[in-house]
């Protein structure tokens, strides 16, 4: 007696997708991809961030060659591409109550005001978004100035050693990371619009409120 198996005859392609924003190439990927079926998606892009992909089905003659992928971003905030021409925001860390954040000149790191809205006039309570969602956006306090910026150590592992708290320090100064990825929440009473950012070198570590101490400072 013989046994008989069906094999499925799946023929692949490979093609590269160059992946676009801006009017810039931010980065190439090759994609293995099965004839007759529709184009596959990428996992890797950013949040906030989406693309079209061709149209139609995969072709045989798809094989090595390069499609671009022109991305789009619908982030919650207007980006800015240098502190001279920023767009600035208060951030709001929403909990039951509205608290904003703040810079103290004093101390360098990051607080959460206890406050229905920020100090009138005040520009510790101002923020802006330089760079982009592939690259990572340099977060600035108006108050701090054009030459300090938001950062932290490469390697946080705390919430209550005062060293390893997010602070404005002196951008050619900055040992630990000089921008912060944007990222969509995922918590179930997040208002619309909401984000986090996060640490680009240790990812399990986001900006989050913490109860550090009695001045709300913001730290991991």
């Amino acid at each position: 007696m013989h046994n008989v198996y069906a094999i499925e005859d799946v023929s692949t392609v490979e093609f590269t997708y160059k992946v676009m924003y801006d009017g810039a190439v931010k980065y190439t990927e090759k994609v293995d991809a099965v004839i007759g079926e529709a184009f596959p998606q990428l996992p890797s892009l950013p949040d906030f961030v989406s693309t079209q992909y061709p149209a139609g089905e995969v072709e045989a003659s798809d094989e090595n060659k390069e499609f671009e992928l022109v991305c789009e971003a619908a982030l919650p905030f207007k980006t800015s591409d240098s502190y001279n021409n920023a767009v600035w925001y208060y951030m709001n860390i929403h909990d039951d109550s509205p608290t904003y954040l703040c810079y103290n000149a004093a101390k360098d790191y990051i607080i959460a005001n206890e406050s229905s809205y920020p100090l009138t006039d005040s520009d510790a309570y101002i923020w802006a978004f330089i760079g982009n969602p592939f690259d990572g956006f340099q977060i600035v306090n108006k108050a701090a100035g054009e030459t300090k910026l938001l950062s932290s150590p490469n390697d946080p592992t705390g919430n209550k050693n005062a060293t390893e708290l997010a602070r404005m320090v002196a951008n050619e100064d900055a040992t630990g990371n000089k921008v912060w990825n944007v990222k969509k929440t995922t918590h179930a009473n997040a208002a619309n619009g909401a984000f986090y950012i996060e640490h680009p070198t240790a990812a399990a570590y986001a900006l989050n409120r913490q109860d550090y101490d009695a001045t709300r400072a913001l730290c991991y």
